[in-house]
């Protein structure tokens, strides 16, 4: 018996001996086999296919970058703010933001007497864009003049508001070298898109009308992290134009947010008391982003709080830019064409932005918390 298993172990171990020099070729074959697909996966028929794919994501984001048609640009500063940027933030928060920039003009002064090397590089837009259309939209001094009234279902429906800066002369490029703009990933996008390379931003992704004066937002040369008033004051300019609320009309009530944009008037009133504020209303969204959510960005809502904004501003004396009847489509919404992500408009939209606060200016004079006598028109420039 014990010669038999001798003899069985002694087979079965000739048999596997003679089976593991084919396992051994078949696993340098598998090896062989792995290297040849991956050469055929980078250097195939197909490559080429990817490597033209990849040039077009990329030429399309040159074309976005250098203000091309809006075919090739891309949607937004900044994809949508997300709920964590969105969401009520702690007072005493001192997270950096994802976006934050200030891109000050070399002529303006700052309480250091220094400037901003963004500003002194960025080139001048050129005077005429073109549209997705095909056909240039005007950038200088003399762009048309934006009716309110606008066809919806076969009859006139007017975007105007009763307190707002009318049409006036069309200013130059140069009337905002003294401007500071300020507000959130909206307002970075006039440097992103190198519109009006002359004025100064100071904006901030996520920003909202109660984390404005207290976030630390705005990161200085030395790495260390500001507010936003903390940053403008370092500026002295002529014109200062303020554009909040895409984030917060989400979660702040309407009171609340009229209060806190009060707490923001007073607080740059108080630091450029001899500077023209200028209030801008909140932007539209597109249809299918009013309608979506819960409807807490629903157009009604937008409609609601800019009334409310219009309000305060025909009580305080401030000229109130009803921007949202020059960004509007037929429907009252912003065009789907206009953005991306239903929120943040696409370079032709900012030009449109821009065409129509240089039509709509207001004399120097105006404001200084004091009423006037008609309307917001009473004192316009030209």
């Amino acid at each position: 018996m014990a010669k038999k298993d001798k003899v069985y172990k002694i087979q079965r171990g000739d048999r596997c001996g003679f089976l593991r020099p084919w396992l051994l070729a078949g696993s340098l074959l598998c090896i062989a086999a792995a290297f040849v697909l991956a050469y055929l996966w980078q250097y195939g028929p197909h490559a080429a296919v990817l490597a033209d794919t990849q040039a077009s994501v990329l030429s399309s984001s040159a074309a976005s970058a250098a203000g091309g048609p809006p075919s090739q640009a891309a949607s937004a500063p900044s994809s949508q703010e997300s709920a964590a940027s969105s969401a009520p933030a702690e007072s005493g928060s001192s997270s950096a933001p994802a976006q934050a920039m200030v891109v000050p003009h070399p002529n303006m002064g700052t309480a250091a007497g220094s400037t901003n090397a963004a500003a002194a590089s960025a080139s001048e837009s050129s005077s005429e864009m073109p549209t997705s259309s095909g056909e240039p939209l005007v950038v200088g001094g003399h762009a048309p003049a934006v009716s309110s009234a606008q066809e919806v279902d076969g009859s006139r429906k007017d975007f105007s508001v009763s307190y707002q800066v009318k049409t006036s002369e069309a200013v130059a490029d140069s009337y905002f070298d003294d401007a500071l703009f300020v507000g959130d990933s909206i307002t970075t996008g006039i440097e992103i898109y190198g519109m009006m390379s002359g004025a100064t931003v100071v904006a901030s992704t996520g920003i909202n009308p109660s984390t404005i004066l207290t976030k630390p937002a705005i990161r200085d040369k030395e790495g260390n992290l500001h507010t936003i008033l903390e940053t403008m004051s370092q500026y002295q300019p002529k014109k200062i134009y303020v554009l909040l609320g895409a984030n917060g009309i989400g979660w702040i009530d309407q009171e609340r947010f009229i209060d806190y944009y009060v707490q923001l008037i007073d607080s740059i009133e108080k630091q450029h008391p001899d500077a023209l504020l200028y209030v801008q209303s909140i932007f539209p969204v597109t249809a299918q982003k009013s309608l979506g959510e819960n409807g807490i960005y629903s157009n009604e809502r937008i409609d609601s709080y800019n009334a409310a904004l219009m309000e305060l501003c025909q009580k305080r004396g401030l000229p109130y830019l009803n921007v949202a009847e020059a960004l509007r489509g037929p429907d009252g919404a912003l065009p789907a064409e206009a953005s991306g992500d239903g929120i943040h408009i696409i370079p032709d939209y900012y030009r449109r932005w821009f065409d129509y606060l240089k039509t709509h200016t207001v004399e120097p004079d105006f404001g200084g918390n004091k009423k006037p006598k008609d309307s917001a028109s009473s004192k316009q420039k030209g």
